[in-house]
């Protein structure tokens, strides 16, 4: 393109007018100028990015919108957010564009395990005997159906019981299952659980789960010997109450994990006393 005869500047708008030379006519002197365009850098658009904490390696390239050009870097450009920069050619200038990332933490529903009850057992809460560190707020299921994560032997029908933590999209939820048994009150690890005991009004026990010891009033009888079960009947460990002072102290072992357990003692009567109480460490 060659305008002659122009009097007045002309004015050259990119993306519209073509690259080429382009001259200039001044009755019978020309100036010609050649004029070359570059490619504007794209980035894209700003994208949102919605992860899982436990999902694989990902590429935030897909998450930017527009049709963004390969081939440029990420860096950080605040909390959450990942910015895209594609180098512009001269006289262009770079063009960015950022990912906001967000990465919702995965479910935790434990560990599949099997869970043994003694027959005499009470109700035990299916929770407290998961494995892991699962997240409270699930919800129970078995043979398909509802249930209410309570096990009661004798009522409820033992197998397989699943606990069900939802997961926020897009982490899936988080599933463990645990076979549930009933065991007889006749097998050596469950004797005595439930066989003559009493739910103690008096004496009362007041546990110190942070620091493991459980402090017993109005048994200050002298030493008695104490047995610690969990809520599935099992036997955890057997200990000596101690008078200290008008009370009775047990210090716990280190591998009672928090839970709900059951202390049973012979008082000075012979009769054994059932004392319920619950470690949170």
């Amino acid at each position: 393109m060659i305008p002659v005869g122009h009097r007045t500047p002309l004015a050259f708008v990119p993306g519209v007018d073509a690259a080429g030379t382009y001259c200039y006519v001044v009755g019978n002197d020309t100036a010609c100028l050649t004029i070359t365009t570059v490619v504007q850098a794209n980035a894209g658009t700003n994208g949102y990015a919605v992860l899982c904490s436990t999902g694989p390696a990902t590429s935030y390239f897909p998450y930017l919108g527009g049709n963004p050009q390969t081939g440029g870097s990420w860096y950080q450009c605040g909390p959450n957010t990942m910015c895209y920069v594609v180098p512009g050619i001269a006289p262009c200038p770079n063009d960015t564009a950022s990912v906001t990332v967000v990465v919702n933490q995965a479910p935790d529903a434990g560990i599949d395990a099997i869970i043994e009850i003694c027959a005499n057992a009470g109700p035990v809460v299916l929770f407290d005997s998961i494995a892991g560190t699962p997240q409270p707020g699930g919800t129970w299921t078995f043979g398909g159906g509802p249930q209410n994560g309570i096990f009661v032997p004798g009522v409820n029908t033992p197998g397989i019981y699943c606990y069900i933590v939802a997961g926020l999209a897009p982490c899936p939820n988080a599933v463990s299952c645990h076979t549930v048994i009933v065991v007889p009150s006749t097998d050596p690890e469950y004797l005595n659980t439930g066989i003559g005991t009493t739910v103690a009004s008096s004496p009362r026990l007041s546990p110190e789960p942070n620091s493991g010891v459980l402090h017993l009033v109005g048994m200050s009888d002298g030493e008695a010997p104490a047995d610690v079960y969990d809520q599935l009947g099992r036997i955890q460990w057997q200990g000596t109450l101690v008078p200290i002072g008008g009370r009775s102290e047990l210090q716990l072992p280190g591998h009672i994990r928090n839970g709900r357990y059951t202390l049973i003692l012979r008082n000075a009567h012979g009769a054994d006393v059932r004392l319920p109480f619950t470690v949170a460490r």
